[in-house]
């Protein structure tokens, strides 16, 4: 098994924390020509176009004193709608701070396109003393170890077995202990709670955002920032697969987004994305006899061709057809009887969310609203109850199929569960919207070498009449390191 440097990481920084050896401030400060400059975001565009746009900057961000040559504009680009993409070195950083001089520093990033619209953006850099701990420049020869608790099945588990053994195997003195301690993610954060509470806390947790948040209040988790950007033991700008800015930018962004000054409290461990799944041996129907050209990308689009979808599916047989395939199994746990077939046409809906939660965070901003925020005092804030989200709702709701009155949308509960599952893959739906870590759970059984039917795999749907909102909710788990107290063996 090769040990990327990403899976590496998570046991280096709960290592380096077990310092000894203080790292010396270097002056780096960086002084720039006052210009005239305000807190307008763009110039009106109306007659010019669009303004440029960055991507992939942070307003918020936290440096320590003594860490690596650090750029606040470190992995930004510049687009704009008639010039393409704008070198980055257009850029003008308007305003000073100092690298070695802790204090919280306002400066502004400015940039303008061949008609004139100029973009500006403030950003606060706030500058840090690494105070509590110093961070060695060569790691010990003392026995050590690390507990690192995750709440994952045997797939996972064994991954992290095999990343700790190989990383023991560079490191002979060092044992990580990989405990499962919960069977689901909320019971791992009730015990990392709890052993917070009684004093002998783990040094590694597996966390969603929340549980960080929580971790943060109980003052058990400490800053990834000053690891990360370490000159020695941080992620290597020079190897771009062994680089920060190699892990996509939304998940670096929710690892940043706990306080307002852009510090980070933890690192992605493993991700997923929604998308949709669907039977392309259906869809393929529909495009054979001419009713659309090609699977529909937009929420409009799929509840446009709904009645044909279930026609196909119930009136012309192809329900029939993959029973008829199921039947020709070995296994008879999965033959279907006329009763069988009946029950899955009397239960078919042909588009569902496999979860609702996320279904009301990804519509809500796809329909332009938008969900939660963080205020200044690191409060949450709901922001859901607005225009948007009610529009949202009542067109999801005027397509619904409510097992009285046939429509095109549903979820898990119409058929009395928590979750799909294996719902389209008994032809119960057509169109499934769900993970990529749970997307097996919707592949099609295999009889005799085939598939019962085929099936096709798309990005999410977004909504036609707001193609600049389109979005997927992203999820899945974070590593934090919760205490700077590593077990000596001896």
């Amino acid at each position: 098994m090769k040990l990327s440097k990403k899976i590496l990481s998570v046991f280096f920084l709960a290592l380096f924390v077990f310092a000894i050896a203080a790292c010396n401030g270097v002056d780096t400060t960086t002084d720039i020509e006052d210009t005239e400059t305000t807190t307008e975001e763009t110039t009106d565009p109306s007659e010019t176009g669009e303004a440029p746009q960055f991507v992939g900057l942070f307003t918020k961000q936290s440096y320590y004193t003594g860490s690596r040559d650090y750029d606040i504009l470190e992995g930004v680009t510049v687009v704009d709608e008639e010039d393409g993409e704008i070198s980055i070195d257009e850029v003008e950083v308007v305003g000073s701070y100092s690298l070695s001089r802790p204090g919280s520093y306002n400066v502004y990033a400015v940039v303008e396109d061949s008609d004139g619209n100029v973009t500006n953006r403030q950003i606060t850099i706030v500058i840090k003393d690494l105070s509590k701990y110093s961070i060695p420049e060569t790691l010990t020869d003392d026995d050590i170890e690390i507990d690192l608790w995750h709440s994952n099945g045997a797939t996972i588990e064994n991954a992290l077995l095999g990343y700790a053994s190989d990383f023991q195997s560079l490191y002979p003195n060092i044992t990580v202990n990989i405990v499962q301690n919960g069977n689901n993610y909320d019971e791992l954060r009730q015990n990392v709670v709890n052993a917070i509470r009684g004093g002998e806390i783990p040094n590694i947790v597996q966390n969603y955002p929340d549980h960080v948040m929580e971790y943060i209040d109980n003052n058990a988790v400490i800053p990834m920032t000053p690891f990360i950007y370490h000159d020695t033991h941080g992620y290597n700008l020079d190897v771009e697969e062994e680089s920060f800015l190699d892990i996509i930018l939304s998940y670096r962004r929710e690892n940043s987004q706990y306080t307002t000054d852009g510090e980070y409290y933890s690192i992605p461990f493993n991700k997923s994305t929604e998308v949709m799944i669907y039977n392309k041996t259906m869809m393929d129907a529909l495009i054979d006899e001419g009713t659309i050209t090609e699977v529909p990308d937009t929420w409009q689009g799929l509840f446009e061709i709904a009645d044909d979808l279930r026609r196909v599916a119930i009136d012309e047989g192809i329900i029939d057809g993959i029973a008829a395939n199921l039947n020709e199994s070995t296994n008879e746990t999965l033959h279907k009887d006329a009763e069988d077939i009946q029950n899955i046409k009397n239960r078919f809906v042909p588009i569902a969310y496999d979860s609702p939660a996320n279904a009301f965070i990804t519509l809500t901003r796809q329909w332009g609203g938008e969900y939660t925020s963080i205020n200044a005092q690191r409060e949450g804030v709901i922001l859901f109850d607005n225009p948007q989200t009610r529009e949202m709702l009542s067109y999801f709701y005027d397509n619904r199929d409510d097992g009285e009155d046939a429509g095109a949308f549903t979820v898990p509960g119409r058929w009395g569960t928590e979750y799909l599952l294996t719902h389209s893959k008994l032809v119960k739906a057509t169109i499934t919207f769900g993970s990529t870590g749970g997307a097996r759970y919707n592949t099609p059984t295999v009889v005799n070498g085939d598939y019962v039917f085929e099936f096709g795999v798309a990005p999410m749907p977004y909504n036609a009449d707001m193609p600049e909102n389109r979005t997927a909710n992203q999820q899945n788990l974070n590593m934090s390191v919760q205490t700077l107290v590593l077990t000596n063996k001896n």
